[in-house]
């Protein structure tokens, strides 16, 4: 298994690590070049709309797409791009009005990406025409709807101990692990998703009305603090997917989590995750872990740069960005199948960038990033795609297709223990858990270096 032996490496001679090359490491790619430094998202394979275009199960994130790209870019919220400092005031539209948000507008090096709400005390439908034509007599460069994310497909199961033996055994995952020579910390690993955030020393992954997120903090945890020994990462959460599915259309609920999320609320998860990183523990190595995506039909590819990219998904690329530019190491999901009209191929965002390269130290610095890590550079790919396997080490049945990329870790019926009445985390499959088992391998092997 293409990242299991190297964590049972590092697990049990941790001092073999610094007489390798990163590059000969098979960690799932997430390590090909920590040594040197080291989408948008849903990775069930598409976005959730307020017309339920996507159903999801709450208690296993099971997500299935039942209706077609409109229904899944919001008409009531938008995004404007622009290189002014400050965001143009709302407009009045017919029986409504395009509000600015500006506590949900952002600025990244040289963009300001200004986030627009419809509200109508008629419930009249979204005046587009009003927030176009203030695009005409405002410098905008770029004025979208924003589509939304949402997590990888998954399962429950009741059998969780055999499962999770099961799983500890595909993972190699060692009973201790030793502490590391010299002055190495244990890494951090944001996990970007349903838990709401938290960032405390004893490294509990956070809860969310979705299970999701704390389960693939759970799996980071429990694969690089083993019982007994030594913790080899520090697991905190960001809460990417605020938004709850009602009748009235998509409410945020900051405090418990929700379901799915916009593409602006993942750039600015990931933008807060590195920016507290950044401030309470810039002395350790960070993991960024996106276990959710979006399909490509919403965007995404570009050929010399990200100018090509609409406004919502560059402000995800422009944060992705950003976090390399810092050190960080970014690991997503390729994606699971779904079924359903407009079904696509190919990796989802942000994971299909992983064939793109890392900014340019120009690039960094037009983000704000003067000073770049040492931890990076500009020929490493910008994200490290994973791929999911069956426990008999085949592709993962409910994989995308087309979406395989060469780093692959198990992926099937994850289940691990959960210090609360419960005892154990719901069972996932999916790539979701390939990204977490990923996750931690690279901040076991990191922090040993």
């Amino acid at each position: 298994m293409p990242f299991a032996n190297t964590y049972a490496t590092a697990a049990r001679r941790p001092e073999r690590i610094f007489d390798m090359e990163m590059r000969a490491l098979k960690i799932v790619g997430v390590l090909m070049m920590l040594s040197a430094g080291c989408t948008q998202p849903g990775v069930y394979g598409g976005e959730v709309g307020d017309d339920d275009s996507i159903h999801c199960d709450p208690s296993s994130g099971f997500c299935f797409r039942v209706d077609s790209l409109s229904a899944s870019c919001r008409a009531q919220s938008w995004v404007a791009r622009t290189e002014r400092s400050s965001c143009p005031d709302g407009v009045d539209g017919l029986a409504g009005r395009w509000n600015l948000r500006p506590e949900r507008s952002v600025s990244v090096g040289e963009s300001s990406y200004c986030r627009y709400e419809w509200t109508s005390d008629s419930g009249r439908t979204p005046d587009a025409d009003a927030l176009r034509a203030l695009s005409a007599r405002e410098p905008i460069r770029d004025l979208q709807p924003n589509c939304e994310v949402v997590i990888a497909s998954a399962t429950i199961d009741t059998t969780w101990p055999a499962l999770e033996r099961s799983f500890f055994e595909q993972t190699e995952q060692v009973e201790a692990l030793p502490e590391a020579n010299g002055p190495a910390k244990p890494v951090r690993v944001e996990i970007i998703d349903s838990a709401v955030t938290r960032r405390h020393e004893d490294g509990e992954p956070s809860f969310g009305q979705m299970a999701h997120g704390r389960a693939m903090g759970l799996i980071v945890r429990n694969l690089a603090c083993p019982s007994g020994g030594s913790c080899r990462a520090e697991v905190a959460s960001t809460l990417a997917l605020p938004l709850v599915d009602t009748p009235m259309g998509a409410v945020r609920d900051e405090v418990n989590g929700g379901h799915f999320g916009s593409m602006t609320d993942l750039a600015d998860a990931v933008n807060d995750a590195v920016s507290a990183w950044r401030s309470t523990a810039a002395d350790q190595r960070l993991v960024v872990n996106l276990s959710l995506g979006w399909d490509p039909m919403y965007g995404g590819e570009y050929a010399e740069g990200p100018n090509d990219l609409t406004a919502p998904v560059r402000s995800v690329w422009e944060a992705i960005a950003r976090a390399r530019c810092l050190g960080a190491a970014v690991v997503a999901a390729a994606g699971n199948r779904v079924e359903g009209p407009d079904v696509t191929g190919g990796a989802l965002y942000p994971a299909a960038w992983a064939n793109k390269s890392a900014p340019s130290l120009k690039t960094c610095h037009s983000l704000g990033v003067t000073s770049v890590s040492d931890d990076f550079s500009p020929e490493q790919p910008l994200v490290f795609a994973v791929g999911g396997l069956e426990p008999n080490d085949a592709d993962l049945a409910l994989g995308r297709p087309d979406s395989r990329p060469s780093p692959v870790a198990p992926a099937a019926h994850a289940v691990v223990s959960d210090p609360t009445p419960e005892q154990h985390s719901v069972m996932q499959t999916g790539t979701s858990v390939a990204a977490a088992v990923a996750s931690a391998a690279a901040a076991v092997v990191w922090s040993y270096r």
